[in-house]
């Protein structure tokens, strides 16, 4: 049994606790987001490869030497997440700056 007793309370802790993703597809990211992973590291690796091989054919001693610290992986970034507070607040300002759009472009089609 919850340790929260006051439907206040619930509420004021999902407000902080509960978080929604701000992509355009919510669900789609469980797909896409190891594919973005997935092709980042693969990214990484062909560029070491192609270094080490010109490294190689240019002559078989310079191969030893070369240095590929200086690759690095592309940072993967994640679309934000926001919280149920945030996404509210959102909401309620979409719609106060919304109201009354349509008659706003009509009048100005209208040329009045």
């Amino acid at each position: 049994m919850s340790k929260i007793k006051s439907p206040t309370e619930k509420k004021e802790l999902a407000y902080e606790r509960d978080h929604f993703s701000a992509g355009e597809y919510p669900h789609r990211f469980r797909i896409g987001w190891p594919r973005k992973e997935a092709a980042a590291s693969r990214r990484y690796r062909r560029t070491v490869t192609q270094r080490l091989s010109v490294a190689k054919h240019r002559d078989s001693e310079a191969a030893s030497d070369i240095d590929v610290s200086d690759v690095r992986r592309r940072v993967v970034r994640k679309y934000g997440a926001y919280t149920l507070r945030d996404r509210v607040t959102r909401k309620l300002d979409r719609r106060r700056r919304s109201y009354g759009a349509k008659k706003r472009r009509r009048k100005l089609r209208s040329g009045v």
